[in-house]
């Protein structure tokens, strides 16, 4: 090959370059027109605890207060000698348009010598939409404390349940 055929397609290979360029650049900036018919829905957060409610127990005072705001609840319970418990049973719903994932379960420390736990709901489980859900809350005293305050031990307990979006 000559050397005025090797510049001739040197050239030639440039000019279909550059012509692929300008087209692939008219392309991008068109603007694009997308048809069709949707619907945007106004989304609704509504998770909360609908009930808490005293399902058994044994030595306690019985006229302390439970009582919950959205997803954060209080419990108040005198417990009166080592070994005696409260158990609770507590309702939360998704009362929303969107499913929402538990993401932390936050609890007050316990204090010596009260155990408390959550059972029945743990982290990272979905709640559906309308979905309810019923775990169970222990407060009890540590029944090996040889240390018996006199009228017992009152235990504020408090706990709050966070959640998001689920994906």
């Amino acid at each position: 090959m000559t050397r005025r055929q090797r510049n001739n397609l040197f050239i030639a290979i440039m000019l279909l370059a550059v012509v692929f360029i300008g087209v692939g650049y008219a392309l991008s900036v068109q603007d694009l027109e997308v048809k069709g018919n949707t619907t945007i829905e106004d989304t609704v957060w509504k998770v909360s605890f609908t009930n808490i409610e005293l399902d058994m127990s044994n030595s306690i005072e019985e006229n302390k207060i439970a009582n919950y705001v959205d997803t954060t609840a209080n419990i108040d319970v005198k417990l009166l000698k080592p070994g005696s418990f409260a158990l609770y049973h507590v309702t939360v719903k998704n009362n929303g348009t969107v499913p929402a994932k538990l993401y932390t379960i936050k609890k007050t420390a316990d204090v010596s010598p009260i155990i408390t736990s959550i059972y029945g709901i743990e982290e990272g489980e979905i709640l559906a939409v309308g979905e309810e859900r019923t775990f169970s809350v222990s407060i009890e005293w540590d029944e090996t404390v040889t240390e018996v305050p006199t009228g017992g031990v009152t235990e504020a307990f408090s706990f709050i349940l966070d959640f998001f979006q689920a994906k």
